[in-house]
């Protein structure tokens, strides 16, 4: 884990590597490279970050991190009596709007977990997925809806505003972002029902 600073440094180094894991991708990833991007010296990101993976893992954690608050928050508002299709609503709708501003990092995530076989299911998909069944969702469902929910939010946010459009068959990003937030909550309304009343 990497040393933090007052002044920043480390944030500035995140920054500055998920610029590098942006243009760059895993494969031409170093600390050099991430050092030129911030301005610093080599010597100065290695304090924080002894080696790439070490800076590769905590763009990672960050991630992690955001996802796990999203989860938390969910699960309060269902517990304030909130539905459990109105949350992985919002859920769905927040994670389409952060992915496509962290994109690089989503993509190299996925690519990782691709490359690592033995995680088939990141532990924040896996937490969903229990949660969703104790929400009464069946068991051998909820891990289903997760991945169908988290493959299509990926896919969407990672295409750019030209695909985007094309693919929504809309003149204006604006337009195919809306309809990819009214595809995402009918996906979600088509996959858990609402509990009878």
């Amino acid at each position: 884990m990497g040393k933090r600073d007052s002044e920043g440094t480390f944030e500035a180094i995140l920054s500055g590597a998920r610029k590098v894991l942006a243009r760059d991708g895993h494969d031409g990833f170093s600390l050099r490279k991430v050092a030129d991007e911030c301005g610093l010296r080599l010597g100065s990101v290695q304090y924080y970050f002894p080696s790439k993976d070490a800076l590769f893992d905590a763009c990672l954690r960050e991630q992690d991190d955001w996802v796990n608050s999203l989860i938390s928050s969910g699960q309060q508002a269902v517990r304030d009596g909130e539905s459990v299709r109105s949350v992985m609503t919002r859920a769905t709708l927040f994670s389409f709007h952060g992915v496509r501003q962290q994109r690089s990092v989503t993509r190299l995530r996925v690519d990782h977990v691709n490359r690592n076989e033995d995680r088939l299911m990141l532990p924040e998909l896996r937490r969903t997925a229990i949660w969703l069944a104790e929400q009464g969702i069946p068991r051998d469902q909820g891990g289903l809806i997760v991945h169908t929910l988290v493959v299509a939010v990926v896919r969407y946010a990672s295409w750019d505003a030209t695909t985007l459009m094309a693919a929504t068959l809309t003149e204006t990003e604006s337009a195919a972002i809306a309809a990819v937030e009214t595809h995402l909550t009918a996906l979600v309304a088509a996959l858990i029902p609402e509990p009878p009343t």
